[in-house]
């Protein structure tokens, strides 16, 4: 089954663009649209180096795409103090 997502563009308020999946999925979960997946070749011929960039959008112009700065900074799971 395929289904088809539309995303009214003129809604989105502030863009961000990450090649961490982990981060990816986070702001997914606080509500920013994923707008384009990238793939990006680069290096020597016999080395290709692939990079994949992830866009995403949210409507929220305060919405803050900075809360998980590294990708390393980010739990899998909550942490307990």
């Amino acid at each position: 089954m395929n289904h088809k997502v539309e995303a009214n563009l003129s809604k989105i308020k502030k863009v961000t663009a990450t090649s961490s999946i982990r981060q990816v999925n986070r702001l997914l979960d606080e509500g920013w649209t994923l707008l384009e997946i990238q793939k990006e070749d680069s290096g020597h011929p016999k080395r290709v180096y692939e990079t994949v960039n992830y866009h995403l959008g949210h409507t929220d112009p305060k919405a803050n795409e900075h809360k998980y700065t590294e990708p390393d900074e980010l739990p899998d799971k909550p942490i307990k103090n």
